[in-house]
């Protein structure tokens, strides 16, 4: 949203562009996914972490990129651990196409959705099970209290 672009400005790298969805609040991540598809036309893969979420290890992101340029059928990738699915997912241009919806899907709905279309990879990171939900939670991945920007 756009009252929290101006205390993230100072903790981006450059070349990382930051928007504020402007897409109703009833659509959720839904909602911010479609607002930023015209922004990711020229992307030839698009990661999707949700902001609960600790990141990904750079090997199991890579891995993800990798097996999606690979199997050129695909337009999603996500990871899977211990036989669960986690996060981040990867996503070609075209998987963005019902994001144009004026009420477009949950990613899980529209990730099942595409059916052979959407692959399942094993990983060995754990992280791509975390979810952050609570306030303990966040505490027991950060192992102490988690710092907030000014």
């Amino acid at each position: 949203r756009q009252a929290m672009l101006r205390p993230l400005f100072g903790h981006v790298l450059p070349g990382i562009d930051l928007l504020a969805s402007t897409a109703p609040d009833r659509q959720g991540p839904a909602g911010s996914l479609g607002f930023a598809r015209a922004s990711l036309a020229d992307a030839a893969a698009i990661v999707v972490t949700p902001v609960d979420t600790p990141p990904a290890r750079a090997e199991t992101v890579a891995a993800l990129l990798a097996h999606l340029d690979a199997h050129t059928h695909l337009l999603a990738v996500r990871p899977r651990h211990d036989r669960r699915g986690g996060h981040p997912v990867v996503l070609r241009q075209a998987a963005l196409d019902a994001y144009a919806l004026a009420e477009p899907p949950p990613l899980r709905e529209h990730l099942r959705a595409l059916g052979n279309a959407c692959a399942d990879i094993d990983v060995d990171d754990a992280a791509v099970l975390a979810d952050l939900d609570t306030p303990g939670e966040a505490m027991r991945w950060l192992r102490g209290p988690p710092r907030f920007l000014g």
